[in-house]
């Protein structure tokens, strides 16, 4: 066996994980995300079936990634676990050490000051990932009731991408591990229904107010969101 070969073929799958766990961390893949199809990363980055595969794999290894079966399956990025973290302040997180109020507060403050910083920075290719993640909340919300979950990770997936365009993966990343904490979400999950069309109208917002370069209604629209989202989940 031509171990030259060998060697490449390791390589690249590894290569590929690496790749796509830094698109994870950097939260350009966000949670509940569909990766490219095999096929697609086939093309992309000229390498074999077998590689993506592999790739797919480790990812799986590491929790970073799920597969699912079925005619909408493929794979898709998971919300953070405790296999996905390391040092203190991820522990406190992820081990629900904090009281829903210490996350409410967290996210009140983080969020509204990350808006502004997102509204500065802002630009044409932010606008249209953001407006994507919109549409997609819109889509569940289109649905109804019985997509719920899905409508929740695409809200949340908004907020994520506000963060990373915000240009610190600090927030990007304790966000996302706020945002894992399922607990948190347990309440909405009842009232969801007849919420899920005043939060899309928030989101909306949101958006429309950055894209206009009004950082202060950005920010003050994005604490009255998750203000009433707190007091509903108290």
């Amino acid at each position: 066996m031509d171990t030259k070969a060998v060697s490449y073929r390791v390589f690249k799958f590894q290569e590929i994980a690496d790749r796509i766990e830094n698109r994870i961390t950097e939260g350009s893949l966000l949670p509940g995300e569909r990766l490219p199809s095999e096929r697609k990363l086939v093309a992309e980055l000229q390498v074999s079936r077998s590689s993506v595969r592999e790739a797919f794999r480790i990812l799986v290894q590491k929790d970073l990634v799920e597969i699912r079966r079925g005619a909408r399956g493929g794979a898709f990025v998971k919300p953070p676990s405790c296999k996905q973290t390391s040092g203190p302040a991820e522990d406190l997180l992820q081990f629900d050490r904090l009281s829903l109020d210490q996350i409410a507060e967290f996210r009140d403050q983080i969020e509204s000051g990350v808006v502004v910083l997102a509204v500065a920075r802002l630009n044409s290719d932010d606008l249209r990932m953001l407006n994507y993640r919109l549409e997609t909340v819109r889509s569940y919300l289109a649905k109804g009731s019985g997509w719920v979950d899905e409508f929740i990770e695409a809200d949340k997936a908004v907020h994520l991408c506000i963060a990373k365009i915000a240009g610190n993966p600090l927030f990007s990343q304790a966000l996302k591990a706020t945002l894992g904490l399922k607990r948190y979400f347990f309440r909405f999950l009842d009232l969801a229904p007849c919420l899920m069309e005043k939060d899309f109208q928030d989101l909306s917002a949101i958006v429309r107010a950055m894209e206009n370069h009004q950082p202060e209604a950005a920010a003050r629209i994005t604490r009255a969101h998750i203000s009433r989202f707190n007091e509903l989940t108290a």
